[in-house]
């Protein structure tokens, strides 16, 4: 066994070639399984199929077999391991026996493998980080009057917490309802995700007479 890491363009390669040998190693085989089906019915006094199946029946159960045979033998040689990509837990027998199918399956096996690495692809990507607005991002307000202001969290489902953060720049409620001070003067106010705090946007006020 080859004790090799394939890439994904490596192992899409692989089961192409191993896909298209097998494809063409079935079609030899398919004139001797038909002969052995019919020679073994022959030998048989009812001259028919165990349980009443017919040839073709046979012959699907028999290329089947023979081409999960020749895809194990394939995985065994080169370690490849599809499911494996998208977890390292799920290694094991299960992960061979599916692999195994895959690449006995052909070359139609490779626009499988392509989707299942566009899936496992975007599985690993890491979740979008948080991104956090506030609206306006300016805004003036008259002395002691209140004004809303309009947070917009994308990417999380967390809520927000607001902050005026000047001492005496007024204040603001859990749901972003700015009170200016009586005292006129250049304030921020400032909405945080409440999952992450670094995630934050700031609002200038000008606060007037």
């Amino acid at each position: 066994m080859l004790e090799h890491t394939w890439s994904s363009t490596e192992t899409t390669a692989i089961i192409f070639l191993a896909g298209f040998a097998i494809q063409q190693i079935l079609q030899i085989i398919d004139p001797f399984v038909i002969f052995g089906i019919y020679k073994f019915k022959n030998h048989r006094l009812t001259k028919d199929l165990p349980g009443g199946l017919s040839d073709a029946d046979v012959k699907k159960a028999l290329m089947a077999f023979l081409s999960f045979f020749f895809g194990a033998v394939v995985i065994s040689l080169t370690n490849i391991r599809l499911l494996a990509l998208l977890n390292a837990d799920l290694a094991g027998v299960g992960d061979f026996l599916v692999s195994g199918l895959v690449v006995g399956t052909g070359t139609e096996a490779v626009n499988t493998l392509l989707k299942f690495l566009g899936y496992v692809k975007e599985a690993q990507k890491p979740a979008p980080a948080p991104e956090i607005s506030v609206i306006p991002a300016l805004a003036t307000v008259k002395q002691s009057t209140t004004f809303q202001f309009t947070a917009l969290l994308s990417n999380s489902s967390a809520g927000v917490s607001w902050q005026v953060l000047h001492g005496a720049g007024g204040e603001v409620s859990s749901t972003g309802l700015y009170t200016a001070p009586a005292a006129s003067g250049t304030y921020q106010v400032r909405v945080a995700s409440t999952a992450d705090n670094s995630k934050c946007a700031i609002a200038i006020v000008t606060v007037v007479a």
